[in-house]
């Protein structure tokens, strides 16, 4: 055999790397969520959003301003079953935080447990773009899926160099998913791809990770609706900010975290011309 075929030969066994896989909170709020979480990362890497730490962590001071959100969610019908979830969530924590491919980042360095070899002030990137997400028009009460889907988003964009992909679900009835109502009123421009070769080119390979992690059986069976996200960012290039010093304060609640900092400006800047493409997968 030619050292080209050998060469060939490895890549097909091998595989390019996956793209990092975002899951967005009410995905995870289901029954099957630390079952879904752990599939998937045995097909690379997944990502969790600091909001569904601060849910486990949180639950019995959450819970009550929960109601709206526990009876949208998939699957759940009022706060009891949300309890149930969260209860399955901390008895699947330990050996989920083990797993080798199962990444997040928290309010600080010492409750984050990023990939080895990523900067260490990406989690103050972070920051910066989850502070530069406002919600434009007219004001409206707090939505506990708006604030999640800030921090998927945030993270999904922070990890633009690893070519992240969030996943998200369409809750019942509604055209688009989550993330894309959310990127809406932040006001960032979202298109769904048409039913070409190029759609094809992007969507295939997801829905083949999703077919070796032996998940797709939820979409083919009509239990869930999950729709993609691919963020790109024009401004993503720019130079981390410089890392805060250790230790430092966690940051502020995500309803208290809207552009109230002197930087507001450079963090909406992160966002400037971005656009996100997204599509459902079935």
């Amino acid at each position: 055999m030619s050292p080209r075929s050998s060469e060939a030969g490895r890549g097909e066994r091998t595989g390019a790397p996956q793209p990092p896989f975002v899951l967005d909170l009410p995905l995870l709020l289901v029954p099957f969520g630390p079952w879904l979480v752990q599939r998937l990362a045995g097909t690379g890497d997944v990502w969790l959003p600091r909001a569904l730490l601060r849910w486990i962590e949180e639950a019995e001071a959450e819970i009550g301003d929960a109601a709206a959100l526990s009876g949208a969610a998939l699957g759940l019908r009022d706060d009891e079953d949300l309890a149930e979830v969260l209860d399955l969530w901390r008895a699947s924590w330990p050996d989920l935080a083990q797993e080798p491919r199962i990444f997040w980042f928290g309010d600080s360095p010492d409750r984050s447990r990023p990939r080895k070899g990523l900067p260490a002030a990406l989690l103050d990137r972070l920051d910066e773009l989850a502070r530069g997400l406002e919600p434009i028009g007219a004001s409206a009460p707090p939505d506990a899926f708006l604030d999640a889907a800030r921090d998927a988003l945030a993270l999904t964009a922070a990890l633009s160099r690893e070519r992240a992909v969030l996943l998200t679900p369409f809750l019942g009835g509604r055209m688009v998913p989550v993330a894309v109502e959310a990127l809406d009123r932040f006001g960032i421009a979202t298109h769904r791809l048409e039913g070409n070769d190029q759609r094809r080119h992007l969507v295939e390979p997801l829905v083949a990770r999703l077919a070796a992690a032996r998940v797709l059986g939820l979409l083919a069976c009509g239990l869930v609706r999950m729709g993609f996200v691919e963020l790109y960012l024009p401004h993503a290039p720019r130079p981390l900010p410089a890392a805060r010093p250790w230790p430092w304060d966690a940051i502020e609640e995500p309803d208290e975290l809207l552009l109230t900092s002197d930087d507001s400006d450079r963090a909406r800047e992160l966002w400037r011309e971005a656009v996100a493409i997204w599509d459902e997968l079935r």
